[in-house]
């Protein structure tokens, strides 16, 4: 069926060239596809839900803000899991990406890297892209964990024997300190060492 100057040779049994409106329930069985570089888009003015096997998986709210696991997703997006526990309302200052584990037990993120690559967590702003950053360092066959401020300039390491290292990329005692440190507590000769 051509309609409103569809192509009778596309190969389709429906081949609609406009708008189309339908106002009810459309039932799809199979893909929806769209192709020739067509650019997709699903205007409501409620939120669109998706819906597998009649169960919720993800919203897109009017808010403009996604869910999945969630009916109700207050952050950009929001991953959620579970239904036993409740959490608060999260930090205006940091609700872009929510991640929520309502079941008992641990929930968390998780980045894989090549063996020997890096995988990195960076904090930029107006005028720099790593303002900051934390990095675990796969490379060399270590699994070091190191902090970066001010760019890529490294200030803290974590290595993977549990050392930590200011002002050195290989510390070598629980605590190495390269640089000028100051105490404010009682200390003695035999607590330093150079």
């Amino acid at each position: 069926v051509k309609i409103g100057g569809g192509s009778a040779q596309s190969g389709f049994m429906l081949d609609v060239n406009g708008q189309s409106v339908t106002r009810g329930n459309a039932y799809l069985q199979g893909r929806l596809q769209f192709f020739n570089n067509s650019l997709a888009s699903i205007s409501n003015t409620s939120d669109i839900i998706i819906d597998v096997n009649g169960s919720e998986r993800a919203r897109f709210t009017t808010a403009g803000n996604v869910g999945i696991g969630t009916t109700s997703p207050v952050g950009n997006l929001q991953v959620s899991k579970g239904t036993i526990n409740t959490y608060p309302a999260p930090s205006v200052n940091a609700d872009l990406f929510i991640i929520e584990n309502k079941n008992t037990g641990g929930g968390g993120m998780t980045i894989f890297t090549d063996n020997g690559g890096t995988g990195n967590i960076y904090f930029g702003d107006e005028q720099s892209n790593q303002a900051a950053g934390i990095t675990c360092d796969n490379s060399a066959g270590q699994s070091d964990l190191f902090f970066t401020t001010n760019g890529n300039n490294e200030r803290m390491r974590i290595t993977s024997a549990g050392n930590v290292g200011i002002g050195t990329t290989s510390p070598d005692r629980p605590l190495s300190v390269v640089g000028t440190i100051r105490s404010n507590g009682n200390t003695s000769s035999a607590d330093f060492y150079s």
